[in-house]
């Protein structure tokens, strides 16, 4: 770190880091013991029947509620997990808006609507959501990533040809400079790192070699950690996932992780969540099932993310 001020700041960050992993622990075992502080059943609670009924077993009880009934059978739950109160703080009002009038909308308007209409078998959460929802919300999302993408043709400019010039940039939304101050400053240093090597020639390396990661070291990180990511999924999820919609993922994020760090590069903009979301796209051609598909949208969102962070960090 070039300062004291850094140093002592990363340092702070590895201690709430420390602490926060320690806390995490603890409440997963104790959640573990007694799930029902983490998933709190407020609709069967309300309904009058045993956790351990059926929903027809339920309705068949002269003291059953209908109407929370259903709401249970729908999956309806309070979630206390600390992890989404966390996520509630980094993802912002308007997202947690987005969220809540979607599980609305979907679990208590549409979901029964179209269980009225005899379409759907069963009142069923997860048949629904396979079947409804999954694909309905994946290709939404997919659309928007692909229109953002071409509305920001000129970030991808320079991965084929000369590097868009900061006017250029300065047109597209999420890799725009604050202000005309700093693009006049990351000019001048471009300039003056430019006047004092030569980078147009063939051999000419930006880091130093004593910076430069040995080939062997990535190298064996990159299979040590591949063969870890076929253990720990195939052993904790091998009923979701299997070896050659894993071996797509690993394959896939290799080329994608490095398109998000050229965009990275050029600008503030992560694709991860584009990209994983395409992966998962094509993995569906495997016929793998909707978990699987959100665990190999989860390994190649990994691998990009962290090539991005990477980049940002050296930014």
């Amino acid at each position: 770190y070039s300062d004291a001020k850094a140093a002592a700041e990363s340092k702070k960050k590895v201690r709430v880091t420390v602490v926060s992993f320690a806390v995490s622990f603890a409440l997963g075992i104790f959640f573990y013991f007694f799930p029902v502080f983490s998933e709190y059943p407020i609709f069967q609670q309300l309904s009058r029947c045993s956790a351990t009924d059926s929903l027809a077993e339920c309705l068949s009880r002269d003291y059953a509620v209908p109407a929370f009934a259903y709401a249970s059978a729908w999956g309806w739950v309070i979630f206390l997990d600390p992890v989404f109160f966390s996520s509630a703080f980094m993802v912002g009002p308007n997202v947690n808006m987005s969220f809540f009038a979607g599980s609305v909308f979907c679990w208590a308007i549409f979901a029964p609507a179209v269980y009225a209409t005899g379409v759907l078998p069963a009142v069923s959460f997860s048949y629904a959501r396979d079947v409804m929802f999954l694909w309905g919300g994946v290709a939404g999302m997919l659309i928007a990533s692909f229109v953002a993408l071409a509305l920001n043709w000129r970030v991808f400019k320079g991965m084929f040809g000369e590097a868009p010039s900061w006017d250029e940039l300065a047109r597209c939304g999420p890799c725009r400079p604050k202000s005309s101050e700093e693009r006049s400053k990351a000019a001048e240093a471009a300039a003056d790192a430019a006047a004092e090597v030569d980078t147009d020639a063939p051999d000419w390396e930006p880091a130093a070699p004593e910076e430069q990661t040995p080939t062997w070291q990535w190298m064996g990180g990159f299979f040590a950690f591949t063969i870890v990511t076929y253990i720990v999924y195939l052993v904790q999820f091998g009923d979701e996932v299997t070896w050659y919609t894993l071996t797509i993922a690993i394959v896939c994020s290799i080329p994608l992780a490095y398109v998000t760090v050229q965009v990275a590069g050029q600008s503030n903009w992560n694709l991860s969540a584009v990209l994983a979301k395409a992966s998962m796209g094509l993995v569906a051609l495997t016929s793998a099932s909707s978990s699987g598909l959100l665990l190999v949208g989860n390994v190649v969102s990994v691998a990009a993310g962290q090539s991005c962070d990477v980049v940002q960090t050296y930014k």
